[in-house]
């Protein structure tokens, strides 16, 4: 039982004191180069940053099965790599979801929907334009002939 805790324990102190250091122990460069190869990746399929005991992970996983919408889900306490990946683009709180090459932090179905449809999409949602309705005083009648 000791052996296999001690390594647990041992790559969470690594892993906290990379993720304390702020860069995660790379250069600005490199977190750039992983940050903008994530959001690349997303513009074709979802990406979801979840931890186990994140309970709006979970509602975001269950809408994306329900939607049948196509996702990657990546464990933050997965490893280091895993958490250096969530570090390069700001950590921060979850579920961290990626769609169409951007962000967002936390989950709700509306701003999923605004983030993840296209615009065309957006676009045949908007309302029909209103008809052209005239009033009584504007039509021609009996009331306009008696004046």
């Amino acid at each position: 039982m000791a052996r296999q805790v001690f390594p647990q324990i041992a790559r969470w102190l690594v892993a906290v004191a990379m993720l304390t250091a702020g860069t995660a122990g790379a250069d600005e460069a490199a977190l750039k180069k992983i940050r903008d190869g994530l959001l690349a990746q997303s513009a074709d399929r979802v990406q979801i940053f979840t931890a186990p005991w994140c309970a709006h992970c979970k509602a975001a996983k269950k809408y994306f099965d329900e939607e049948r919408i196509t996702y990657d889900e990546i464990h933050t306490e997965g490893g280091l790599d895993d958490m250096v990946r969530f570090n390069a683009l700001g950590g921060g709180a979850l579920p961290l979801i990626l769609a169409r090459g951007e962000s967002m932090r936390g989950f709700s179905i509306a701003r999923f929907e605004a983030l993840y449809r296209p615009v065309a999409e957006a676009e045949e949602a908007v309302e029909p334009p209103v008809k052209n309705v005239r009033t009584a005083a504007a039509r021609p009648g009996k009331h306009a002939a008696a004046k």
